[in-house]
């Protein structure tokens, strides 16, 4: 939803946004309406941008299993580590990257997770700041990016991902998809500052987790 035109990655929350599909202009699209209930309803509202969620939960017991083919890359790669997708297509290898392929900052679904309840925690607090000073309720809307301020490339995922399967998972180069920005990083600062947060888990983690789930569940 960041403008990737106009902003240079990591992206802060108050960068130029500008949606490249229909997906991103969905969530502006509710930040909106929540905004407006925030000043106009009364409403505490956290807003949390998520960048890429990954993994599963480290019991094996939750975790990630789409129907049919797979649209994240994560899942996708696990799925032809497994032999029931023949090969992954990555899609372009001509951006403005060092190795040509998009870049996305991935999260562990578990860091994620607690990022939900820290935001809660932060609403819960600030509630009873004001009740102990006496102060009038003033609108509450906050927006975090949910990252880890480093990102991936799609080549770079295939690599760690064959180093948790224990061989080489075959790929091969496909065109560009529309709406595909280069390079998607979060500058997670303000999280970091505000909620006390900051990712405890690896990618290489959220990759071994999600390979734990994939293999116990088809």
């Amino acid at each position: 939803m960041y403008d990737a035109e106009k902003n240079v990655p990591p992206f802060t929350e108050t960068d130029r946004l500008n949606t490249v599909n229909p997906y991103g202009t969905t969530k502006l699209a509710m930040e909106f309406l929540l905004k407006d209930m925030a000043f106009h309803k009364g409403f505490e509202v956290v807003c949390l941008r998520y960048f890429n969620p990954v993994g599963a939960h480290h019991s094996g017991l939750l975790g990630e299993n789409p129907k049919g083919i797979p649209t994240n890359l994560v899942p996708f790669l696990l799925r032809v580590a497994k032999k029931e997708i023949e090969e992954i297509t990555v899609f372009g290898e001509d951006y403005p990257t060092p190795d040509g392929t998009c870049i996305r900052d991935y999260i562990h679904i578990e860091d994620l997770a607690q990022a939900h309840v820290q935001s809660y925690e932060y609403l819960l607090q600030q509630e009873e700041a004001e009740e102990a000073s006496e102060q009038l309720p003033l609108p509450r809307y906050e927006i975090f990016n949910i990252g880890t301020g480093n990102g991936k490339s799609v080549k770079e995922m295939l690599m760690i991902a064959s180093s948790v399967v224990g061989e080489e998972i075959p790929f091969h180069i496909g065109e560009r998809r529309d709406g595909d920005v280069a390079v998607s990083v979060a500058n997670p600062s303000k999280a970091k500052k505000i909620l006390a947060r900051e990712p405890q888990k690896t990618i290489l983690e959220a990759v071994q987790d999600a390979w734990n789930f994939a293999q116990k569940h088809s």
